[in-house]
């Protein structure tokens, strides 16, 4: 019984993780995210045309070029909600737990 405890422990401990999400076939991949706050999230465009990772009014530095990525340390909050500023049905969300 003793290890399992020290296993669980230990993953409990675990740092901010890293999460994937693909941009493919104009989505987001997947659509929800259940993220952490600190977690790093990399979004990397598998499409042949540029999209960018949008929160809110935000202008600036999200763009995401063919074959490119893009990243995001979590912040504090409850759901972020994201878009592509050139596709406007393309969205997505970040669950913060």
């Amino acid at each position: 019984m003793r290890w399992f405890n020290v296993l669980f422990l230990i993953s409990a401990c675990t740092g901010p993780e890293t999460i994937d999400v693909e941009i493919r076939d104009l989505v987001f991949h997947p659509f929800d995210r259940l993220v952490s706050v600190g977690d790093t999230v990399v979004w990397t465009n598998r499409d042949v045309v540029p999209h960018t990772v949008t929160f809110g009014d935000r202008e600036g530095q999200d763009e995401v070029p063919p074959g490119g990525t893009w990243e995001l340390i979590v912040p504090p909050g409850d759901t972020l909600r994201y878009r592509c500023r050139h596709h406007p049905l393309m969205t997505g969300r970040l669950v913060v737990r």
